[in-house]
């Protein structure tokens, strides 16, 4: 497939919401964390995966096919922990959820199989953090900088505007 093709397949789309994710958060603080999750999937294609922040302000447990698992979310500190699923194909978040418990939660995505993946973001309440994949000042500034035009004509200036290409 040429290159310019393939800037139209869902795939590179799905990648620009998934800068827009890391960008709301200080995610060059993230750590891989095999402790996090307790309890899941394991196995070709279907482990759950965990990062954390090092300073422990929020994490990302990624599910590829959206099973259940277990999560330590003493890992978290602070008083409440707020609990967002994150849908890597469309961009949403939905915030479904904040708590003072610290013990083991189990989590079910909303849905599951091939080609359901989803993120679970769990963070402390206490550091304020914007809906995960809103454009903030600083990304928006990263963003702006380049656009892209696809072979349909379509320039993108950010993530989330397209604008029709005067040529």
């Amino acid at each position: 497939m040429p290159r310019w093709k393939a800037l139209e397949d869902p795939g590179a789309r799905q990648m620009g919401l998934l800068r827009r994710v890391f960008e709301s958060r200080p995610f060059t603080l993230l750590v891989p964390d095999r402790e996090l999750v307790v309890e899941g999937p394991s196995g070709r294609g279907v482990t759950v995966r965990a990062a954390r922040a090092s300073d422990g302000s929020f994490a990302f447990v990624y599910s590829p096919r959206g099973e259940r698992f277990t999560v330590d979310k003493s890992a978290i500190p602070g008083r409440r922990v707020g609990e967002i699923w994150w849908d890597p194909r469309c961009g949403v978040a939905r915030h479904f959820h904040a708590t003072d418990d610290a013990g083991f939660q189990t989590y079910t995505p909303p849905t599951s199989g091939r080609g359901m993946d989803w993120l679970l973001i769990l963070e402390s309440e206490a550091a304020r953090f914007p809906l995960p994949g809103a454009l903030t000042p600083a990304s928006r500034r990263s963003v702006s900088s380049s656009a892209l035009t696809l072979s349909s004509g379509t320039t993108w200036s950010s993530p989330a505007v397209p604008e029709r290409s005067s040529s």
